[in-house]
């Protein structure tokens, strides 16, 4: 995305963003509020993104020290999950019992995929 420029403050509090001979200094709630609004743009455009995620890591979003939480929400008679990307804040999923059942499934078949961690003997 050459049109397209951002550069970080040395104290990590704004980011300049510019194309071409605009420019804007952004605090970190207005990025927050520019990645949420490009996500439901870009949830509404073609091509959407595939079902399965891709094999290549580059295109994906990764992060690591993962933050998650798991509650209830009657209201929507669901479960809420949540992850914490340091980038994107908290996205947070609602599952049906259904779709809870089908990720527990899901994870003990893939921990089969796993081995298994073996305790370190001790000195």
């Amino acid at each position: 995305m050459s049109f397209l420029s951002l550069d970080l403050s040395e104290d990590e509090t704004t980011l300049t963003m510019r194309a071409g001979s605009d420019r804007s200094q952004l605090k970190a709630s207005q990025v927050d509020d520019l990645i949420r609004r490009l996500a439901k743009h870009r949830a509404r455009m073609k091509p959407v993104h595939p079902a399965e995620p891709p094999v290549d890591e580059s295109t994906t979003l990764a992060g690591d020290n993962l933050l998650w939480c798991v509650r209830s929400a009657p209201q929507m008679s669901a479960l809420e999950l949540g992850i914490q990307h340091p980038g994107l804040g908290w996205i947070m999923l609602q599952l049906s019992r259904a779709q809870v059942e089908d990720l527990q499934t899901s994870l003990a078949f893939s921990l089969n995929d796993l081995q298994p961690v073996r305790p370190r003997p001790t000195p």
